[in-house]
């Protein structure tokens, strides 16, 4: 059923194809060469779903790892990219992690480095620790390794022994503050009010993040907040009003959760 000719509806197919590759007991693939040719075909036409992750999961395909880094980069923040990010840190030695984090393109290495942020494995502090200490690297990925690092209990404390020795860059203050401040570990949370005070609120102290999800936002005050009052547009656009210093924040909506948008 998973690899002989089935006659029918293509769709349908397809969805008796998955069924019975689920079902297959734990097989090295490769040892197949005519299977692994269905197969690897059946996952083309799959690519970006959650089934393409576990059949290469199930069947420990290392050639394929690279694509579900590249959905981990491409949907850091979606259920979609925390799968795939899980899945490459469970079945590679890391390397092909840590050349996402090396490239090149600082767009994608900073996209590695989110992904990793949500991954909730204690791994990512060998692969982000060195990015957060090389002071020669891109200011930005450094910010985002800052805040994956500080997912992660083991991470959290290495930013605060960082602190601690005056050895966090002055860049990096703002990213780990905001994290320490949210993390879930008391001795961490603790740490964080003594190294990094938070200034007084103006005019009272902000609700939770989880009050603040459930409120109903106010755009027209909101654009009178990113023109004027917080002066927002100074360095972001949005719908092409603003100075583009930093990114873009015209489909931030988009990417990004009601929760991660209030945390960032």
């Amino acid at each position: 059923l998973a690899f002989g000719k089935i006659p029918g509806d293509p769709e349908a197919v397809k969805q008796v194809r998955m069924e019975a590759l689920r079902r297959i007991p734990d097989v090295d693939i490769e040892k197949h060469p005519e299977h692994a040719a269905a197969l690897n075909q059946l996952l083309d036409s799959l690519r970006g779903s959650p089934t393409f992750i576990e059949l290469i999961v199930k069947f420990n395909l290392q050639r394929r790892l690279p694509e579900l880094l590249t959905l981990a980069q491409e949907h850091p923040e979606e259920q979609i990219g925390v799968e795939a990010i899980r899945a490459v840190l469970a079945k590679s030695d890391l390397k092909i992690v840590s050349q996402g984090l090396a490239d090149k393109d600082v767009k994608v290495a900073t996209a590695t480095a989110r992904a990793l942020g949500t991954a909730g494995d204690g791994r990512v502090v060998e692969l982000l620790l060195p990015v957060v200490k090389d002071g020669k690297s891109d200011a930005e990925l450094r910010r985002q390794a800052t805040r994956s690092l500080a997912t992660v209990r083991k991470g959290a404390q290495e930013l605060i022994a960082l602190a601690k020795a005056g050895a966090l860059s002055p860049e990096l203050v703002s990213a780990a503050s905001f994290q320490l401040h949210a993390a879930p570990w008391n001795e961490v949370k603790e740490a964080a009010v003594e190294l990094f005070p938070l200034p007084a609120a103006k005019d009272k102290a902000l609700p939770a993040i989880s009050d603040l999800v459930k409120a109903k936002g106010d755009a027209g005050r909101g654009t009178q907040v990113f023109v004027k009052t917080a002066e927002c547009a100074k360095c972001h656009v949005v719908r092409g009003e603003g100075k583009e210093v930093g990114p873009n924040l015209s489909e931030i909506g988009s990417k990004l959760s009601r929760q991660a948008l209030f945390e960032s």
